[in-house]
């Protein structure tokens, strides 16, 4: 059983440090009176930002009222900047972009200079935190190429650490790597101890999603190393934090719960409450897998309390997503049902279409500025001609008679201009809303992978059960249609290999209900003879999706072989629908293998006469190996001629490989599969079970 994924935001751990460096502009040369002025209050907003922020909020209003007062542009450029950098510290992130557009549009937009380099970014974090990541990358590439223009080397270095990042985001992690790895070169050129130690933790980060865990464990404790010489207590716990998850992908969940509990005192230290909540999931994270819901559970609850207080949307959606979880294995009904309700509320919300309308009016406001001053300037130059051309009436009719004809060109030009980026910004929006719904189909799919995972037995625990045994299980999609399962009640022992009706989410929810029903059969009503729990599995099954053979209705169902062992391990009893049985012995001579076939029926509607299963009852001897399986390896198209692989072929390998371990069997079959497919689609989904007795 593999373990969770990290989410999207497990990357903001680090990517909130990257963010502290890039957001302080540098004081320039402004070539007039008010520069030293100014300057000198930008180094003061700098001082408070770090201790205060009420602070710096009233010094950069300040900055802003005396430079429009001394109509000093750059300084009103500088005082929008920094309102801006204030609104992203507080999470205001739509009226920090209106205020970094005001800013851009001062500096010059157009212009190369290191104010515009550094508003470029900070739009960037704005449109990241907002989910609006092509809006995001445009910015940080303007960033880069404003920088590289300069050639700033700190600031190509923050600008390649921010698109990184992005494309982190988007599980890009290979293009991640490229632009931080060229970060990386310029910090350790510069001796930036904490450039190098950020770098490494992004290069970890990506390592570790790539499943370059070793690889990802020397970076991560590279930057550790670094962080402590840096003396930034900050970047050292998003060090800890980011190792810690490595750890959890490597199943070490002792470990990672410990190395995450180093790093929370820290965040606590900072009242850093965002962290804080990405840090109790985190950690509850791991509980679950340790199958610790009580735990978890409380932790959950406090992630959730955390990022409503804070309105952290991704916050809120991943621990009401935990909670629902956690809540219905400790049977808690009413905290399922409300936990569900505030995760649909707020995955519905979090890109609502206020945030646009409002980047829409700045917009409209920012294109209604510029031409009234653009006329304005037009207005100026033919009073100038006029002037100029009084004693000239030839010249000057010449003069007006061209200026009107320049004035219908460029009317018809723009008018062509701007429908031209109507349709663009049209189809820019509709690749927006594509993007976030099938997003939202992605987080819902890979959510029900978590769920099924957690529902199905845990793989090695069947070695508890048969000693020598192996279970492959390859789904086709992220979420299985297949599943296997086992138990043991009293002296029996119980397990099955089974098919559900489709793959993907239909075939997931059909093997949910087929789990939940079997646990059912056996654990309340006791029932261990596989031909009878077939039987009451079929009936649940029809009487639950109420199949009775109308037009319209469901007839999904199962296929699946199911076997009971008893505790002496000298008689199998079997029973399949429409699967079969596979028993793998020794006559004297070689290995031979003997088929029981299941009954030409499945578990669930049937066109036909519904009659009992079979009940095979198989004296069974040490040494012998028994096969169930689904139809998804013998069905799989591939080799040479692109043909089935068929079941004769997998018999004849079963047979060949008898003397081999169970684990070696399992090796050699997951090899044999990936050969045989090759450059092919996986059509189905496959599931194998082995037991020698």
């Amino acid at each position: 059983m593999s373990i969770y994924p990290p989410y999207t935001k497990t990357f903001y751990s680090f990517f909130k440090t990257l963010f502290i460096c890039l957001i302080f502009i540098s004081s320039e040369t402004y070539g007039q009176k008010d520069s030293v002025y100014f300057a000198k209050l930008a180094e003061t907003f700098r001082g408070h930002l770090k201790s205060n922020l009420d602070s710096a909020k009233v010094l950069a209003d300040k900055i802003l009222i005396e430079a429009t007062n001394s109509k000093y542009t750059k300084g009103i450029a500088i005082g929008y900047n920094y309102k801006g950098i204030c609104n992203i510290y507080e999470g205001k992130y739509d009226s920090a972009t209106v205020c970094l557009q005001s800013a851009l549009i001062n500096f010059g937009e157009n212009s190369y200079t290191k104010g515009v380099c550094d508003v470029y970014s900070n739009m960037g974090v704005c449109y990241d935190y907002l989910g609006k990541f092509a809006e995001a990358i445009k910015n940080y590439l303007n960033a880069l190429r404003v920088a590289e223009k300069i050639n700033d080397q700190n600031a190509i270095a923050r600008a390649c650490n921010n698109l990184g990042a992005i494309y982190y985001q988007r599980n890009e992690f290979k293009t991640a790597m490229t632009y931080f790895k060229r970060s990386l070169k310029i910090r350790e050129s510069e001796k930036d101890i904490y450039g190098i130690a950020s770098c490494c933790l992004n290069i970890g980060a990506c390592l570790s999603s790539l499943k370059d865990l070793n690889g990802a464990s020397l970076y991560l404790k590279k930057s550790i190393e670094h962080a402590k010489l840096s003396g930034d207590s900050v970047l050292l716990a998003d060090g800890y934090v980011n190792l810690a998850q490595n750890y959890s992908k490597d199943r070490d969940f002792i470990t990672s719960i410990a190395m995450y509990k180093s790093a929370l005192p820290i965040y606590e230290s900072f009242n850093d409450r965002r962290s804080i909540a990405d840090l109790n999931y985190y950690i509850a994270d791991d509980y679950r897998f340790l199958k610790d819901f009580k735990s978890a559970h409380a932790l959950l609850l406090k992630s959730f309390i955390t990022s409503k207080a804070i309105r952290y949307g991704e916050g809120i959606k991943r621990s009401a997503s935990g909670l629902v979880t956690t809540s219905s294995h400790l049977q808690k009904p009413d905290s399922v049902e409300y936990f569900l309700s505030e995760y649909s509320v707020i995955r519905d919300s979090l890109f609502s279409e206020s945030n646009s309308k409002q980047i829409a009016d700045m917009q409209t406001k920012y294109e209604t500025e510029k031409k009234d001053q653009e006329l304005k300037v037009k207005d100026l130059e033919i009073e100038k001609q006029t002037v100029e051309s009084k004693q000239k009436l030839f010249q000057r009719n010449a003069f007006i008679a061209g200026f009107v004809l320049m004035c219908g060109m460029a009317f018809f030009i723009f008018r062509n201009y701007r429908e031209k980026k109507k349709s663009l910004f049209e189809i820019s929006e509709q690749k927006k809303i594509i993007e976030e719904k099938n997003k939202n189909i992605t987080d819902s799919i890979n959510y029900a992978q978590r769920i099924q995972e957690a529902i199905l037995p845990p793989l090695e625990n069947a070695n508890s059960l048969f000693s020598e045994s192996f279970i492959l299980f390859i789904p086709k999609d992220v979420v299985s249609g297949d599943f296997y399962w086992y138990h043991q009640k009293n002296n029996k022992k119980l397990i099955a290999a089974v098919d559900c009706t489709g793959h993907g989410v239909p075939g997931a929810l059909m093997s949910m209900i087929g789990n939940a029903f079997l646990n059912e059969i056996v654990n309340e009503k006791g029932i261990v003879k596989p031909a009878e729990i077939l039987s009451e599995l079929r009936d649940k099954i029809t009487h639950s999706l109420k199949q009775t053979g109308e037009v319209g209705q469901t007839k999904d169902g199962m296929d699946m072989a199911l076997l009971c062992v008893n505790d002496d391990n000298t008689r199998v009893e079997f029973s399949g629908a429409n699967n079969p049985l596979w028993v793998c012995s020794n006559n004297g001579e070689g290995s031979v293998i003997t088929e029981y076939k299941g009954d030409k029926q499945p578990v669930g509607y049937y066109i036909g006469k519904s009659l009992p299963f079979t009940n095979h009852v198989i004296d069974v001897k040490k040494g012998d190996t028994l096969y169930v399986f689904t139809d998804g390896f013998a069905d799989q198209f591939g080799g040479p001629k692109g043909k089935k692989y068929k079941y004769s072929q997998l018999r004849d390998k079963l047979i060949a490989v008898q003397t081999k371990s169970m684990t070696e069997q399992k090796q050699f079959l997951l090899d044999e599969f990936a050969k045989w497919k090759g450059s092919f689609e996986q059509i189905d989904d496959v599931c194998v079970i082995g037991i020698r007795i």
